[in-house]
């Protein structure tokens, strides 16, 4: 990881961070989750307005 983060970044801007932290990429479960957490909280902010959401599943797994 380092040696890619050289051929990317100056010096410079390497020497200012602390430590590297590599994440693993989301799974299309985590993204399910995520956009429910999101929907749901979008859907209480409007839901004064009397608007209703809904998002299929095809959508939710769109990414």
């Amino acid at each position: 990881m380092e040696d890619f983060l050289k051929q990317k970044f100056r010096p410079e801007f390497l020497n200012r961070l602390d430590e590297f932290i590599v994440f693993d990429s989301l799974t299309q479960d985590d993204i399910k989750l995520i956009v429910d957490k999101f929907m749901v909280e979008v859907t209480e902010r409007v839901s004064d307005l009397k608007v209703s959401l809904f998002l299929s599943e095809e959508a939710k797994a769109w990414w």
